[in-house]
């Protein structure tokens, strides 16, 4: 059984130096009965969440690549071309939002078609959805490890007009408790499918903002967000400028409230 399949692998690393590589786990349950005991052992996990409860461990995010490391990632896969269009390899980096994932599709296509320019392939990048059909397989699987309440925040957040949202906008647009909008903006943060540039306003990579919208339905998502913000700027506006309360009537409230 599991348990003594874990006893057996734990016995079999004792005195060894061994680096084990543990890939795509699905979450902690995944990995914790082959982490080992008192050893030497290195154990590297994968995986596209963040594992926050594995006691101890070292947590290490694979952020969008600088500039520099992917102008060398690019130029690897391309070769001579890159080095010839140093400014086209540029937007094109900047058009993948400098994702490992969508350079390497980029630089694919470019690999496996001599007659194209970068500054051709740049062109034909500047229109997403031409990236977003190489990356949404990749994009699909994260969503697919998500719970069904954070796939339809994920789907909802497609909506947002601006360009991040703050865990009450999340909530009017949701139309559930701010506590319960929190969590689910946070199990997406673990997962990786949110940005959070600055604390409690949460934002998407490019591409995978065009990924949500792709998949999104508005059930009227939108009109909660928007009487929400409106409802926020009439209590600005009294607090700003009560004389004038009386001539700001019909704003609906919201959803949820402040």
């Amino acid at each position: 059984g599991p348990a003594e399949r874990g006893a057996l692998w734990r016995a079999e690393l004792t005195g060894r130096r061994v680096l084990a590589v543990l890939d795509n786990a699905a979450d902690a349950e995944h990995v914790r009965p082959l982490l080992p005991g008192h050893s030497d052992t290195l154990v590297l996990v994968t995986s596209r969440r963040r594992l926050v409860e594995l006691d101890g461990a070292h947590a290490l995010s694979v952020e969008a690549l600088g500039e520099e490391e992917a102008t060398e990632l690019f130029g690897r896969i391309v070769g001579e071309r890159a080095r010839r269009e140093p400014e086209a390899v540029r937007e094109t980096l900047h058009l993948c939002g400098h994702l490992p994932l969508a350079i390497r599709i980029a630089a694919a296509r470019l690999q496996h078609r001599p007659r194209w320019t970068v500054a051709y392939l740049t062109e034909r990048l500047r229109d997403h959805r031409r990236l977003l059909d190489g990356v949404s397989a990749a994009f699909t699987l994260s969503y697919e490890q998500l719970d069904e309440a954070e796939r339809s925040m994920f789907r909802l957040l497609g909506l947002v007009p601006g360009r991040d949202i703050d865990t009450y906008g999340a909530a009017a647009l949701a139309g559930i408790p701010e506590e319960e909008a929190e969590e689910l903006l946070e199990g997406l943060l673990d997962a990786h499918m949110l940005l959070q540039l600055e604390p409690g306003r949460y934002t998407f990579h490019d591409l995978l903002r065009e990924h949500a919208r792709s998949i999104a339905e508005d059930d009227g998502a939108v009109m909660r967000l928007l009487a929400y913000y409106l409802h926020r700027s009439r209590a600005a506006m009294d607090r700003l400028f009560p004389h004038s309360v009386g001539q700001r009537e019909g704003i609906p409230q919201p959803v949820t409230e402040e």
